[in-house]
């Protein structure tokens, strides 16, 4: 997704690390009645891009 979004490769990494960060210190936000874990990853990553 991001690399669809994003022109630079790099820049697209380096947003997948920030998310799988923000995942990890906020995990406990998740709410599975809200959306499923692909879906959170992908609306922090859309979100981040």
């Amino acid at each position: 997704l991001l690399c669809r979004l994003l022109a630079d490769r790099q820049e697209a990494e380096e947003i997948l690390q920030e998310v799988f960060l923000q995942v990890w210190r906020d995990a406990r936000r998740y709410d599975a009645a809200r959306s499923s874990p692909r879906g959170w990853l992908l609306l922090l990553a859309r979100s981040r891009a």
